[in-house]
């Protein structure tokens, strides 16, 4: 009954031009001929075809030169979507087959012949971690019945298997990882703790700086709860944990935290546009002194928006470009004091603050030395009466950084006596403090001169490029451990609260880590 009924629609789909034409193929004028290929003809009454649809899996189909019932079945069993559009198309612009030049069909479904498990799995777990989504989600009916529309049959893993995949992506990920970070000599971490719905986790973020390249690499470390009040004790053991299990205690040139809020930019508005938005609410409008106040207010505070925005860079932003940014900012706010009529007291308050906050700073070695091995400000930045006193001070730097002990260095003294000769040679080295001394007053001399602002002079350099992997790698601000949570809100919600920490934080240091792991487990 049922296959009688089938045989009755497919019918209705086409007329029988075989049956109204003894002798004549039914298959050269069938309106869905585009879709197989004839491979041979069996005898007078029958051909083989092959469907284009199937590919490339091979599927030889048998038909009748008289009829195109059995490629129908085929067609509406294995391919209903695209009969579907060519049913629409006959209703919006009649019979397809009455249009000798109208272009072939195209296949509206996805082809799930080369969608493996394997790769619906991969997929499946690259999205729960994009967005740290909650692993119950595989589990939600919904979600498997669109996983197996749109892969053929196939559905997503259990919630298990994920679980299990996201742990060995972790370990993995944490592996290579520490290899990465044993081939660097300096590295820079931030830290921050951010708190929601009841909960903190503290965020671990590190940078350094590729040799070869001068490029700011950066890596997630963690993103570990917190539990109980955050003294300086907890937060420091924190810390040192972490840096101890990817093994880079001896390596870490400064952990910058946030303790200060940012200042967001300011948009002026001109007089016209503030008098129109006041009537528009139907308020008072600004008196022209208030006005004028508040272009004086944006006006002095532009240095410092564009200050805070350059020192929260990531990529192109390395330690010593705090020291000439906060000189150059002080130099811009002093201009101004006898520029402005109404905002000489904020001008001067936040020029005292500065002075106060980065006292400090501006006096630090390692800040300055910083900035001195930066091509873009070399001693640029400095005094004339301090520039001697600086070029001094690298010289020096360089040289201990050349003639510093290798790893190697400590086996000297197990030696055999009466060894090799030649061995004696390493022990009498009379000259190489003068050479070395030498040659760091040459590079540095030759690098004070070089008018080269970019990195890529520092190739010509080698200890002054040395000196500034050292001193650079530490980043101005603690910026980008805020990245780590860049979703805020989003990531803290009900849903994911019902994932376990060390789940969460293993999810969320996967998506941060990408260029570490592989999706493909």
């Amino acid at each position: 009954m049922e296959l009688e009924e089938e045989q009755r629609e497919l019918e209705e789909m086409e007329p029988e031009l075989a049956q109204q034409s003894q002798g004549r193929n039914a298959f050269l004028s069938w309106k869905f001929k585009q879709h197989f290929t004839l491979k041979k003809e069996k005898g007078e009454r029958n051909i083989t075809v092959q469907c284009n649809l199937c590919l490339p899996a091979t599927n030889l189909l048998s038909a009748s030169k008289e009829s195109t019932s059995n490629l129908k079945k085929h067609f509406k069993r294995k391919h209903s979507s695209v009969l579907q559009r060519a049913e629409m198309a006959s209703d919006d612009g009649g019979e397809r087959s009455a249009m000798p030049n109208a272009p072939p069909l195209k296949q509206a479904t996805l082809s799930t012949s080369a969608i493996t498990q394997r790769k619906v799995n991969s997929l499946v777990l690259e999205f729960i971690v994009a967005d740290v989504q909650p692993f119950s989600l595989v589990e939600n009916a919904s979600f498997r019945e669109m996983n197996a529309g749109i892969s053929g049959g196939r559905t997503p893993m259990c919630r298990k298997t994920l679980m299990q995949r996201i742990e060995r992506g972790s370990q993995n990920m944490k592996k290579a990882l520490t290899e990465t970070l044993q081939d660097v000599q300096t590295v820079c971490t931030t830290a921050d703790i951010w708190t929601a719905h009841h909960r903190s986790f503290m965020g671990i973020t590190c940078h350094w700086i590729e040799p070869e390249t001068l490029d700011r690499k950066s890596a997630a470390l963690a993103c570990e709860r917190i539990r109980g009040r955050h003294t300086y004790d907890v937060i420091a053991a924190k810390i040192s944990q972490i840096h101890a299990e990817f093994q880079i205690q001896g390596k870490v040139s400064a952990t910058v935290e946030l303790r200060v809020s940012c200042i967001e930019k300011l948009m002026s508005l001109t007089e016209s546009q503030l008098n129109g938005i006041c009537d528009q609410l139907k308020v008072t409008k600004l008196h022209p002194q208030e006005t004028m106040f508040l272009k004086e207010y944006t006006a002095i505070l532009k240095p410092l928006a564009y200050s805070i925005n350059l020192l929260q860079g990531e990529k192109n932003c390395y330690f010593g470009y705090i020291v000439p940014t906060i000189l150059s900012l002080k130099a811009k706010l002093a201009e101004k004091l006898t520029q402005v009529q109404f905002s000489t007291h904020i001008l001067s308050a936040v020029i005292k603050a500065i002075d106060t906050r980065f006292g400090q700073v501006l006096a630090s070695h390692e800040a300055r030395m910083a900035a001195s091995t930066i091509p873009k400000f070399r001693l640029w930045w400095l005094a004339d009466e301090e520039r001697g006193a600086m070029k001094t001070a690298m010289v020096q730097e360089t040289r201990l950084l050349h003639t510093e002990p290798s790893e190697d260095a400590g086996t000297t003294g197990n030696a055999a006596v009466g060894g090799d000769p030649q061995d004696d040679d390493n022990f009498f080295t009379f000259e190489t403090a003068q050479q070395t001394s030498s040659s760091a007053e040459e590079e540095v001399q030759r690098y004070l001169q070089d008018p080269d602002k970019s990195l890529a002079s520092l190739k010509t350099y080698p200890m002054i490029r040395a000196l500034f992997l050292k001193c650079n790698t530490t980043l101005p601000s603690s910026a980008p451990v805020e990245r780590l949570f860049s979703q805020g809100g989003l990531i803290f919600t009900p849903h994911r609260n019902k994932m376990t920490d060390k789940h969460f934080e293993q999810a969320l240091l996967l998506r941060y880590n990408r260029l570490y792991w592989s999706i493909d487990m």
